[in-house]
Formats: structure tokens, C-alpha cells, sequence
């Protein structure tokens, strides 16, 4: 009978241990999914950095100049300089935006093949620094993230077409907002929006004013080169030197001169590029690759002066974000030279 008990007493216990769980591993922590992982920067500042550049009374670029020919202000307050570089080092942020509306069709062609120029230069100069490509016609669209291939940005500029309105605003508000806002790195950065348009806009829903804020609050200056002619009355160009003026940035013009002398001789125009005349023959042939030519010296214009500018850096007297805009004053002390340079910053985007 015992023996029987402790048969039975068995066979139940062997029973339980096959339907009982068998033990688990220990559990990973669940990987977190890259759209799940919070956002990182590279860097955070409590500096104002400022790129700018000094110009003599012909536009040329003056770059010879100490710390100490400059004084900084903030709101009408005298700062102290912390740092400053000659020929900064500062890496380059831009966004090449290329009209593609139907009124840059003439000189489509050349705009493409001196942009891609353009390309290779900036990004040759130093590896850090990034371009995007984007497109404004009725849309506006992203057509590279930012990147240092300048082999991939020559190819997506060769296929753009040009075709319909200009939205270019739009573009403007665009670009500031989603990509070069967001964009910082240790030591500062300059940031740079190259317009390839005429300055006319006819299906944007921002305005003007709302677009040249948008710039400001992500720290934009704005560059133009402006592919109206001689004889050309709409009010583009007005348009873009609005925009450099607020921004810090400069209008370059290909083509724009009022027609001069030779006019009644043969020519259709003279143009003026950083002390280089180009002149257009009637009938010799010469149109086309001038045309090729002086976009290309408009956009290396724009290239030298953003590689040959000054750096300086100063703490902000109210470092605490209060969303106003905070005005800055850059004067230097040698009789006719003027300053280029941003008027300002929103913080806390200081850089």
C-alpha cells in the first residue's frame, strides 16, 4: 500500500513538472527604432557668431583688416569680442534654389552648367561643408538632402526643367524652416541661401515680409544672382537687393546695365563683374557662350566672397531665449569701407 502511495505521489509530480512554463532567458531591453530615438544636435552655443564681409567703395572685397579696426554692438550695447579669424574657417551651409518657372527659360541651360560649377568649387574648399539642391516653379521641391557629393548635385541640377509660375517666397520660407534652421555645428556655421531667379513671384501664399522673417529667424542670408537683362522693368530686382539688405547677402547682375554708349554702336549691353567687362556682339555668335560666361563669374563672385569673409564671436548680453529679435551693429573705423553682414538673430539660434 505504501508502496502504491509513493508510486502514485510520483507520477502526479512528474505530471506537473511537464506543464509547468519552462523557464525564460533573461529579456533584452527593447532596441529603440531609429524613428523612435530622440533628436540630437551637434552642438548648442552661447555665442553670437558672425560671418561678414568688408568691401570698398567699388564692391571689392577687403580682407586685410585686425579685430581691432571692428566694434560690435547688440541692441545699441557695445560687446567685447571674444574671438575673430581673418579668413574664416566657419563651415558653409547652403541652399542652392534654382528657378525653374517658365521665365528663366532663355538662359536655362547656362544656369545649369554655371551652378554646377559653383558646386564643385564650394565643396572642394572645405570638406565641411554641405549644399542642398531645391527647384521653385508652382511647387517647391527638395531635390537633394544636404550633402558634400558634388557629383550628385550636378547630376539632379542636369535634369531640372524649366516649366510654369514661381513660387519663390514660398521657397524661401521652405528652405529656412524644414532644412537650414535645424542645422548646427560646433564652432558656428554660415548659412546661405544662393537664389538663381529673376526675383519675380506670382503663386507664393507667403509674402515678401514673411519670407525675409523666416531667413532671419534660421540665420539665412540671402544671395542672389539676377537673371534679368537690359531693359527689364518689372520690379524683381528690387525684390532680391530687399532681401540681401535685411539678410546680410548681395545681388549679383550677369546681364542688368543700363545701356550705355557702345548701345548705338552694335551692342546689346555691357556688363560689369567685379571689375571684368563683358560685352555682347549682335550677330557674331558671342550671345550664348557670354551669356555661359557670366553666370559662371556672377556665381564664383558669390563663391570668393563667402570663402574670404571675417569670423568674430561675442557672448549675448541676454542669453535666455525672449523671441525678439536682437539687432546687431558691425562698424569698422577705416573711412570707405562698408560692412555685409547679418542685422540680427532670433534666439536661442545664436550661430
Amino acid at each position: 500500500m505504501v508502496l502504491m502511495m509513493t508510486w502514485i505521489l510520483a507520477f502526479i509530480l512528474a505530471l506537473a513538472a511537464q506543464q509547468a512554463p519552462a523557464p525564460q532567458p533573461p529579456q533584452k531591453p527593447a532596441e529603440q527604432k531609429p524613428d523612435q530615438a530622440q533628436p540630437t544636435f551637434g552642438a548648442t552655443s552661447n555665442e553670437v557668431i558672425l560671418s561678414f564681409s568688408v568691401l570698398d567703395m567699388k564692391d571689392r572685397l577687403v580682407t586685410d583688416l585686425k579685430q581691432q579696426n571692428f566694434v560690435v554692438y547688440e541692441d545699441g550695447k557695445k560687446m567685447d569680442i571674444k574671438s575673430f579669424t581673418p579668413i574664416t574657417k566657419v563651415p558653409l551651409r547652403i541652399a542652392l534654389l534654382m528657378d525653374t518657372s517658365n521665365s528663366v527659360r532663355l538662359h536655362f541651360k547656362a544656369q545649369q552648367e554655371a551652378a554646377i560649377d559653383f558646386v564643385h568649387t564650394i565643396l572642394e574648399a572645405n570638406p565641411k561643408n554641405r549644399m542642398f539642391l531645391m527647384s521653385f516653379d508652382f511647387t517647391k521641391d527638395f531635390v537633394t538632402p544636404f550633402t558634400d557629393d558634388a557629383d550628385l548635385l550636378a547630376g539632379k541640377i542636369r535634369k531640372l526643367k524649366p516649366g510654369g509660375g514661381t513660387a519663390l517666397h514660398d521657397a524661401i520660407v521652405k528652405a529656412s524652416r524644414e532644412r537650414m534652421g535645424k542645422e548646427l555645428e560646433l564652432g558656428g556655421l554660415q548659412r546661405v541661401i544662393v537664389l538663381v531667379t529673376d526675383g519675380e513671384d506670382d503663386t507664393s501664399k507667403y509674402s515678401l515680409a514673411e519670407a525675409i522673417n523666416e531667413a532671419k529667424h534660421s540665420s539665412v542670408a540671402l544671395y542672389s544672382i539676377s537673371t534679368n537683362v537690359a531693359g527689364y522693368a518689372g520690379d524683381g530686382d528690387e525684390i532680391l537687393e530687399k532681401m540681401a539688405a535685411e539678410t546680410g547677402g548681395r545681388v549679383v547682375y550677369p546681364w542688368k546695365k543700363p545701356p550705355s554708349a557702345e548701345y548705338a554702336t552694335g551692342y546689346i549691353s555691357r556688363t560689369q563683374i567685379d571689375g571684368s567687362n563683358s560685352v555682347y556682339g549682335l550677330g557674331t555668335g558671342q550671345y550664348s557662350s557670354e551669356t555661359a560666361e557670366n553666370l559662371a563669374l556672377a556665381l564664383n563672385l558669390i563663391q570668393r566672397e563667402l570663402q574670404q569673409q571675417y569670423s568674430l564671436s561675442y557672448a549675448p548680453p541676454n542669453p535666455t531665449p525672449d523671441g525678439r529679435f536682437h539687432q546687431i551693429k558691425l562698424v569698422v573705423d577705416v573711412d570707405g569701407l562698408k560692412v555685409r553682414a547679418r542685422k540680427g538673430y532670433f534666439p536661442p539660434l545664436y550661430q
